[in-house]
């Protein structure tokens, strides 16, 4: 990625967790970005390839993040676990470094929800962990990719509620539903 794009997808990130997805113009990505609206076009072809751009990229710098976190720990209930959390630390941040409002997590989540190589990026590692538990005899016999989606499906359903609630408050729920979670594919 030249510092053209990288210009545009940090304008492009900074404007759609400030304002959303739906209500940033190209204009105005590209008015941030200091590159003339063309210039984006050269690069993407329109608002919503830019934000699958950004999406996939920190998609997969929050995986790799995630996975040198977790790489001490061995045992896949662990990994499953701290992968979850580790996870949800990242869309924190980004709530706290933005100060974005409850509707415009949702409306991204809902964005992000319907790229499908995103999800895919997502549950790889996840996929890994399932399989090392089957292995280590931690975890039952399973479609990894099954378990893993759905895995993934009930996580979601809770990460925009989290992401607004007392941090005391939410680590007890968010540690009740990994294990609830955890506990349901053990062997």
């Amino acid at each position: 990625m030249n510092s053209t794009e990288q210009k545009i997808i940090e304008a492009a990130h900074y404007l759609f967790f400030h304002f959303g997805f739906k209500k940033t113009s190209v204009d105005e990505i590209a008015a941030r970005a200091g590159v003339g609206k063309g210039t984006i076009y050269n690069y993407f072809s329109d608002k919503e390839e830019l934000f699958k751009k950004l999406a996939l990229t920190t998609s997969q710098a929050v995986k790799s993040h995630v996975e040198q976190e977790i790489a001490p720990f061995t045992q896949a209930d662990e990994r499953v676990f701290q992968r979850f959390a580790r996870e949800f630390k990242f869309f924190q941040s980004q709530r706290a470094s933005f100060g974005t409002t409850k509707a415009l997590m949702e409306e991204m989540f809902e964005v992000c929800n319907k790229m499908e190589a995103l999800m895919d990026t997502k549950r790889e590692g996840l996929h890994q962990d399932l399989a090392l538990g089957v292995k280590q005899g931690l975890f039952k016999e399973m479609n990894v990719e099954e378990t893993g989606q759905t895995l993934v499906t009930i996580w979601s359903q809770f990460i925009i509620k989290w992401l607004y609630m007392d941090e005391e408050e939410m680590q007890k729920e968010q540690t009740a539903v990994l294990t609830l979670m955890i506990d349901g594919i053990r062997a």
